[in-house]
């Protein structure tokens, strides 16, 4: 799921959390997910580009901090 989270004058922040494959650790359990935060200028050349600003890998404890830590579980 994608969002967005802040338009600042074309300036266009947003968030996106998926659901991914287990990564190669065998002792992982439970889901694996993707924490993606990417930018878009409108008024740039390539309008369309997305920058990546930070992308992490959660298991599921770690979403379960992060849902309480913004209040939303």
């Amino acid at each position: 799921m994608k969002r967005l989270l802040q338009d600042n004058a074309g300036f266009q922040l947003y968030a996106e959390m998926r659901p991914i494959a287990s990564l190669a650790n065998k002792e992982a359990r439970g889901n694996t997910y993707e924490l993606k935060f990417t930018t878009v200028w409108k008024d740039s050349q390539n309008p369309d580009d997305e920058m990546v600003k930070a992308q992490f890998f959660l298991n599921e404890e770690a979403v379960d901090i992060l849902w309480k830590l913004i209040g939303t579980n």
